[in-house]
């Protein structure tokens, strides 16, 4: 974020959804962001609200983050359509989720509803789908473009191990990040 972003520098509000408690602690620090954090339940959240019903303004939020939080969302149409509505036209908003990469298509069984099938499924208990390589046209289809980028590719294998970021586990073992534009609403 440092090195890509003007995160550090411009006066920018932005919505942190289901907020990690480092980043968090980080982003709060800083002088130039007006932030605010939300979640459906988390006691690090400033908010507690649904992603599918922002109690937010459209258009009052120059950044999203929402990271790891799609794949537990009943309607992550609706979630993503919401993230759209708040964010301000020329704003961007952060979005990763686990990928199955050897799918093309999403995984989606409304029928698979315990803690065990759901286990099985979409390979965690409280997932309700697997993404699979669509998930950046799922993203596009509510109004964004977007810039998936493979971040670990920009480092050598010493220092991919010495971080940490990539997974001893071949499932999800990439976390992509999808960098999402709006593109202009109707009339804008």
């Amino acid at each position: 974020m440092r090195e890509r972003t003007d995160l550090f520098s411009a006066e920018l509000r932005m919505l942190h959804f289901a907020p990690e408690w480092c980043l968090q602690r980080e982003l709060r620090r800083l002088p130039n962001l007006d932030y605010v954090s939300a979640d459906l339940a988390s006691p690090l959240a400033m908010d507690h609200v649904d992603l599918c019903d922002l109690p937010y303004g459209t258009d009052s939020f120059d950044v999203v983050i929402c990271n790891h939080v799609l794949e537990h969302v009943d309607d992550d149409q609706r979630g993503l359509a919401e993230i759209r509505r708040v964010l301000r036209d020329d704003g961007r908003a952060i979005i990763m989720s686990p990928i199955d990469d050897a799918s093309e298509w999403t995984l989606e069984d409304a029928s698979v509803t315990t803690p065990e099938e759901r286990l099985r499924v979409y390979w965690q208990r409280d997932h309700v789908r697997r993404y699979g390589r669509d998930f950046a046209d799922r993203i596009a289809s509510e109004g964004f473009t977007v810039e998936q980028i493979r971040y670990i590719d920009q480092f050598e294998a010493g220092e991919i191990k010495r971080q940490g970021l990539l997974r001893e586990s071949p499932l999800f073992s990439h976390d992509d990040i999808f960098i999402c534009r709006g593109q202009p609403r109707a009339g804008s």
